[in-house]
């Protein structure tokens, strides 16, 4: 008799296998740096953050988000929205890097300050080159770069360049990066002067990506927005 064939068996193998890939893809989340209390967010959860005045249905868009693997296949996921404790962009952020390492990629979750720190400092570490970090960010399938304040950056040391040279990088091999910004996305007619150059134009501070995604009015099939609401 083949005892393998049988369905107890046949249950007792998938099972097994199931709690492999389970212990498998929360490996690649710890690897990827998403706290320990981020790291089971549920479709609930996720809906639950979700600012309804900008998701009309959110129930149905969570439930796409969690259910249809698609939907996730752009090159930038914007997230904006709450206030000024980033809970709840976290949580959705933490959530869809969450749902794309389930496909078997590697990632990695970056705090905007600490980026923007190695890049603007000229000896980054003793170990490690901006060009290092720069080539190990564009190396990962899917990046979430964590609270983009672009009023922080200062362009004597060339860090908007730099983060050019990453996401241009990632959007031309069509790697996901999920970014959330720490101020509400805007229309351009919406932006403080502080954030408008003088020919009353996007100021690129942080690099022309950030500046672009920075702005509601950009529209763009490779672009998902996320908003949420405030806690």
């Amino acid at each position: 008799m083949n005892y393998s064939e049988q369905p107890e068996i046949q249950l007792l193998i998938r099972n097994k296998r199931v709690r492999q890939l389970a212990c498998a893809i929360l490996q690649r989340a710890k690897d990827a740096g998403i706290p320990k209390d981020f790291l089971r967010i549920d479709e609930r959860s996720f809906a639950d953050v979700l600012c309804p005045n900008y998701h009309k249905n959110i129930k149905e868009f969570a439930s796409v988000i969690y259910n249809d693997s698609n939907i996730l296949k752009r090159k930038f996921i914007v997230i904006d929205g709450g206030s000024g404790i980033p809970t709840n962009r976290k949580t959705a952020g933490f959530a869809v890097l969450f749902l794309l390492l389930a496909n078997d990629l590697r990632g990695n979750y970056i705090d905007c300050d600490s980026v923007r720190h190695k890049l603007q400092t000229i000896n980054s570490t003793v170990d490690i080159t901006r060009n290092d970090l720069v080539e190990e960010y564009k190396s990962y399938d899917v990046l979430f770069l964590s609270e983009v304040d672009r009023d922080r950056f200062t362009p004597h040391f060339e860090s908007d360049s730099f983060m050019d040279e990453i996401l241009n990088y990632r959007s031309d091999n069509d790697k996901p990066t999920i970014i959330s910004f720490y101020k509400p996305v805007t229309n351009i007619k919406d932006k403080s002067k502080e954030e408008l150059a003088a020919d009353g134009k996007l100021s690129l501070s942080g690099g022309k990506f950030l500046s672009a995604l920075s702005m509601q009015d950009i529209g763009d099939k490779d672009i998902l927005r996320i908003r949420v609401k405030s806690i």
